[in-house]
């Protein structure tokens, strides 16, 4: 599985790797308190956050999150224990308006600890390529799934991650979506200077903002084309 920092231009092939990525980045950070601790919230670019979660000056765990000005309004399910993940971090289960539910990992989820069920709340979601793929129009796409067993419409979205075997793993945030190619535009993080691109994709009336690393990129996109593949979803609450 990719580690999703190549997605916004991030050279990260070993731990210390995010180690020192953090202690460079640490002192433009804001320490925000939070239930079970504080997060240190770190931006670059004024798009990509990090999320530092701290207890009593230990570090707990990390994560990170793509920022726009997209957002969408979900009804909240339930929130989704996870053995891994420390009480500052985890996952939620929402549906969109009713039409679909959705897995996200929620970088500030421990600044929403009182949600009720069915209550509608505001939220930005963040897609990271596991894989990808490109079509220059709606009829290529449909040619693309004439030999497919199981088609699928050019705007989907199935959420792969809540479909297991394992009956006492928790479902994940990973989801097989396609969507119309609203915008795009290949940006580079001003730490490493590493190109990545960046896609609106609406899908079935959402807009996802998708990063993906120049390697997954095997052709230009073109604007009304269709983006498909396979992601891990982050979701931040507002």
């Amino acid at each position: 599985m990719p580690n999703h920092y190549s997605d916004m231009g991030f050279l990260i092939e070993r731990q210390e790797d995010i180690s020192e990525l953090l202690q460079n980045l640490y002192e433009t950070g804001t320490t925000i308190p939070a239930k079970h601790g504080e997060y240190r919230y770190i931006t670059v670019d004024n798009y990509i956050e990090f999320w530092l979660q701290i207890k009593k000056n230990n570090v707990l765990g990390l994560e990170f999150h793509y920022s726009s000005k997209n957002t969408i309004s979900v009804k909240f399910e339930k929130y989704i224990k996870n053995k891994n993940s420390s009480k500052l971090g985890g996952s939620v289960y929402v549906w969109n308006e009713g039409n679909f539910p959705m897995i996200l990992d929620v970088p500030n989820l421990d600044l929403y600890r009182k949600i009720k069920k069915d209550s509608v709340i505001s939220m930005q979601i963040s897609a990271y390529t596991n894989t990808l793929s490109l079509f220059d129009s709606k009829e290529d796409y449909d040619r693309s799934q004439e030999e497919n067993k199981l088609q699928y419409a050019s705007e989907c979205f199935v959420p792969i991650g809540m479909f297991t075997t394992d009956k006492n793993a928790p479902p994940e945030a990973y989801a097989m979506l396609s969507g119309t190619i609203k915008s795009f535009e290949k940006r580079a993080n001003s730490i490493s200077n590493k190109a990545y691109y960046y896609f609106e994709v609406e899908c079935l009336g959402i807009i996802f903002d998708i990063v993906a690393d120049t390697e997954y990129v095997s052709k230009e996109p073109v604007i009304g084309g269709v983006l498909n593949g396979e992601f891990w979803l982050s979701g931040k609450m507002l």
